[in-house]
């Protein structure tokens, strides 16, 4: 995704192939971890043939003007890699990287469409139970 994709996105409504999120995923505890966990296997197992996106670094307040909230840190591809990949059968695709918009930092996390559904959870983990399926809708 470039600076160009990155800023229609923001135009478009939430949906199953599109979330945002004004901060990355505090990946200090095993909650916060847990949640990420959980945006990703959602968006893996939604019903789609595009891919999805989790846009990081944009604040979108309900019925209100989304804007760019720049990210003052990045996560590491292989650290996001690295905590999900003992915790969801099969393990989703996905891909986190660095963009800047219009001068600010950003991220965005890419999902392909997947074709190995559903993705399981193999562990009771933070907000995560075994063998639940979750999905976005």
């Amino acid at each position: 995704m470039d600076a160009t994709q990155f800023l229609l996105y923001m135009a478009q409504p939430e949906s199953e192939s599109l979330d945002f999120k004004r901060e990355p995923w505090n990946l200090s505890d095993e909650y916060a971890k847990s949640r990420f966990i959980k945006d990703v296997v959602c968006m893996a197992n939604a019903f789609r043939s595009e891919p999805a996106y989790i846009l990081v670094g944009v604040d979108a307040p309900p019925g209100g003007q989304r804007s760019i909230c720049p990210i003052e840190r990045h996560i590491d591809d292989a650290e996001l890699q690295r905590i999900i990949k003992d915790k969801v059968d099969p393990i989703p695709s996905f891909l986190y990287e660095h963009l800047v918009v219009n001068g600010q930092p950003v991220g965005v996390l890419s999902i392909p469409a997947s074709t190995r559904r559903p993705h399981k959870i193999t562990k009771d983990y933070g907000v995560l139970r075994k063998a639940v399926v979750y999905i976005r809708h």
